[in-house]
């Protein structure tokens, strides 16, 4: 069949065209046509089928049909499924009529004729509008009669023309018609040019939306975020972002909150225009708070289309510091030597695809600060700063460039504990390091890193350098002075540095590593062939032996001082300048083998700092800073007569032992303030050790650590330690209840209140409580309020009852009291229990 001398190839019916007729299927088949079943088609049928209606009876044979078609091989290739369509802005992909016609133009770019079958008038008149050439038809006749000289509609730039009078009319009216007030904004007036378009599109502020406001976030004062819902009968490309931002400062600040929260805000945008496509506006996008229309930013880090790489750069920046989740604070785990504070990072799903896996940790805060921040508060407010760094392949993407807890004027970075960062290049130039997209500052104060080699970075801080790897190790700790020295001394290499006297730092084109070249240039070697590394420390009675690797070339040599010394990983200190240090040289007695002075041991300072000699220059190996004292030999324990019986085997060289104790978890180390420490001497040259440790009826469950103890100069040294976990026997609990009684008194009505507890007379020991009160609500723990009342020796009456009465002036309106143990140790054999909420009233 020809329509215009062209083959007819596919007919595109609507779903209402197939239920009138479900016998259309065979027939299109029977005379050569190629049938598209659309997917929006397919998704109506599925939704009749269900029906038991004769359109649901018609809905089920359309679907059986088309499925047989499909499974016959011989006729599969006569009905094809489609999904894909061709996207325009004169269409609103949200309705189907309209995505039906997408179908067809999509078949069209393709080179093929298409059809478009469907009854319905409207449908048929917009796709006529469109010019796209697309033939259409209201019935079945209509199809199968059509020969060369069917009347066919022309578009040209100027006019529409038709051999068909009543088509005719239909261009005539085309022309003729004018946008109406009440028209979509989105719809191109026929003759409407592009750029014409474009202007009016663009110079629109349109309600688009809602927004609500999301309070999972928190509601810093002048910062607030709101959910964003799209109208979805705007044909608004993608991206459309789903938070936005409000930045404002007004004098009354709860109220301005109480308004964001009355149910759905009015949104309004204006718009851009990409190749007939609309976009959001980022720069104009407007809530309505109170009888205040509010502008607000969007919170969207991917790059829109209409931006260029200065104009996203800039906006990203724009975006500041967020407040963008809670962090909750581990105090129990706190790293006093490397300042470290573990946390839970609560944060919304959009951030945690910029984040490596947990766990995190707060960096560089001192004891100080760490017991400040923790008594400030368990739950601290986190931040996100935002930049912009280039991928692999060049392009930019938006990474969070800090993240951190703010308190007392500073900022303390969190980062994740466990680090594979990757090198990359931001756009003023700088190289970073970057986790997931998270960037990772090392050591949190280099100031400068400059790329060396395709795999190996120079890091600067203040006038010294050092190198890093692109997983951000440090290898070599900046502590040189470096000047660039000329390309033309050493032709051989495509960069070349001072190290230090005799040495330079280069790097060689082919074997793309960082070498260590002699000053005449004919040795080259690799650091990491002259770090002496693998270091083991042995005891014996005659002294400390020290093991280790030795490097393939240079001098290796063992030094130890019980000074504080501070060297870093791979600096390079003149030999000379290393003398003045003083430290003392261990006597090899072999092959990777040093000893040490007999009683270094005993000195918890020992500092063991392995070198690689080059002519006059030192190279710094991994230092160790202690000695790994034997420990016990087989400990036990034994339970009898209310006493825990430890026992051990003493090891050579070592004298006394430090017994810690804990009813809850092992101990950190021997100085845990929260363990029960007892310290036992050795007797002469006893082989075993005991001691015995009373037992009270409360503590059930034993954490017991066993740690050997070295002396120097007055200064403790300890072993890693060994662990037991004992369990006495099963053990019962002992409820303790309690109330506050009120009583008016008969003197002018003076208020009393007591505090009675009620418990068995069995009870022989209590430990000493504390009475808390607060204003408000009842207290959560000791420290949440006022101490009010300490009561030790309680005994219980005959009757299980104990009265106390309570100071007068602790008596306020609206405040309440609690008991708590006084001191921080849990009792799991007792139980305070308050009668009810109503009875810890104090009015």
């Amino acid at each position: 069949m020809l329509w215009g001398g062209i083959a007819i190839q596919y007919v595109i019916p609507d779903t209402s065209v197939l239920i009138q007729d479900p016998n259309l299927v065979d027939e299109l088949v029977t005379k050569g046509f190629s049938l598209v079943v659309t997917g929006v088609v397919l998704e109506e049928l599925d939704g009749l089928k269900k029906r038991i209606t004769v359109e649901g009876v018609a809905a089920r044979d359309v679907r059986r049909k088309i499925e047989a078609y499909k499974r016959d091989t011989a006729n599969s290739s006569s009905v094809l499924i489609l999904n894909e369509y061709e996207k325009t802005p004169y269409l609103n992909m949200g309705k189907n009529d309209d995505k039906i016609i997408a179908h067809a133009l999509y078949i069209r770019k393709q080179g093929k004729n298409a059809i478009l079958f469907s009854a319905d008038g409207i449908q048929r008149l917009k796709a006529l509008s469109e010019s796209f050439e697309i033939k259409v038809v209201s019935d079945k006749f209509e199809l199968y009669d059509l020969k060369d000289e069917s009347p066919r509609l022309v578009r040209t730039n100027d006019s529409i023309t038709t051999e068909d009078p009543e088509l005719e009319l239909a261009a005539h009216i085309l022309k003729e018609q004018k946008p109406k007030e009440s028209d979509p904004f989105w719809l191109r007036d026929a003759f409407e040019t592009p750029a014409d378009y474009q202007i009016r599109i663009e110079n629109l502020m349109v309600e688009a939306g809602t927004v609500s406001l999301d309070e999972s976030y928190p509601q810093e004062d002048g910062l607030l975020f709101f959910r964003t819902q799209w109208d979805s009968r705007i044909p608004i490309y993608s991206p459309l972002t789903e938070t936005v931002i409000v930045r404002t400062r007004v004098p009354d600040w709860t109220a301005f909150v109480e308004k964001a929260k009355e149910g759905q805000l009015q949104l309004e945008c204006g718009f851009k225009v990409i190749d007939g496509a609309i976009f959001i506006d980022s720069d104009r996008i407007q809530v309505t708070i109170g009888e205040k229309k509010r502008l607000v930013s969007s919170l969207d880090l991917s790059r829109l289309p209409y931006e260029n790489d200065e104009s996203y750069l800039d906006r990203i920046r724009k975006i500041g510091k967020l407040p963008v989740g809670t962090v909750f604070l581990f105090k129990e785990q706190y790293d006093i030597e490397k300042g470290l504070f573990p946390l839970e990072l609560s944060a919304p799903t959009w951030l945690k695809s910029f984040l490596p896996d947990p766990p995190y940790h707060l960096v560089n805060i001192s004891k100080e600060k760490a017991y400040a921040l923790y008594t400030q508060g368990l739950e601290q407010t986190c931040y996100a700063h935002f930049e912009i760094a280039k991928t692999s392949g060049g392009e930019l993407c938006a990474v969070v460039d800090l993240l951190y807890v703010k308190f007392q004027r500073s900022k303390y970075t969190i980062v994740p504990k466990h680090i594979k960062a990757q090198a990359t290049e931001f756009p003023d130039g700088e190289y970073g390091f970057l986790t997931s997209r998270l960037r990772h500052r090392p050591e949190m104060h280099i100031q400068e890193i400059r790329r060396f080699s395709p795999q190996l970075f120079l890091i600067r801080r203040s006038n010294k350098w050092g190198l890093m790897d692109q997983q951000a190790n440090v290898l070599l700790e900046p502590s040189i002075r470096m000047e660039t020295v000329s390309e033309d001394a050493f032709p051989n290499y495509e960069a070349a540095c001072y190290l230090g006297d005799g040495f330079i730092l280069a790097h060689a084109g082919k074997r793309r590593d960082i070498n260590i070249l002699s000053k005449d240039g004919l040795s080259l070697y690799p650091v990491k062939e002259l770090l002496i590394d693998n270091l083991k420390i042995p005891m014996g009675r005659d002294g400390t032996s020290v093991c280790f690797v030795s490097p393939n070339i240079g001098e290796a040599h063992i030094y130890y001082t019980f000074s504080n010394i501070n060297f870093a990983l791979g600096q390079v200190i003149d030999s000379q300048e290393f003398e003045r240090f003083g430290l003392m040289k261990a006597e090899s007695i072999g092959y990777g083998h040093a000893l040490l002075e007999d009683g270094a041991l005993r000195s918890n300072t020992i500092t063991i700092v392995p070198v690689t000699k080059l002519g006059s220059c030192f190279l710094i190996g991994k230092i160790h800073s202690s000695i790994e004292l034997p420990e016990v030999i087989k400990p036990t324990a034994d339970f009898g007569n209310k006493m825990l019986i430890l026992s051990w085997g003493w090891p050579n060289d070592v004298h006394e032992v430090c017994i810690c104790v804990r009813h809850d978890r092992f101990v950190d180390s021997p100085q845990d303030l929260q363990a029960r420490c007892y310290t036992v001497n050795r007797n002469n040259d006893s082989v075993s050790g005991h001691h015995q440790i009373h037992s009270s009826s409360a503590e059930h469950i034993y954490y017991v650590t066993f740690y050997s103890v070295g002396h120097y100069d007055d200064k403790l040294l300890f072993s890693s330690g060994l662990q037991l976990q004992l369990t006495e026997k099963e053990f019962s609990v002992t409820d303790i209840h309690y109330f506050i009684r009120l009583k008016i008194g008969f003197w002018k009505g003076k208020k009393q209140a007591f505090l009675t507890l009620t418990g068995p007379d069995t009870i022989k020991e209590m430990p000493e409580l504390i009475l808390v009160k607060k204003n408000g609500n009842v207290p959560f723990n000791r420290n949440d309020g006022i101490a009010i009342m300490r009561i030790k020796d309680i005994q219980f009456g005959l009757m299980g009852r104990l009265d106390l009465e309570l100071p007068g002036d602790v008596l306020e309106e609206h405040s309440y009291a609690k008991l708590f143990y006084a001191e921080s140790t849990q009792h799991p054999s007792l139980r305070l229990i308050p009668e009810d909420h109503k009875q810890l009233k104090l009015w």
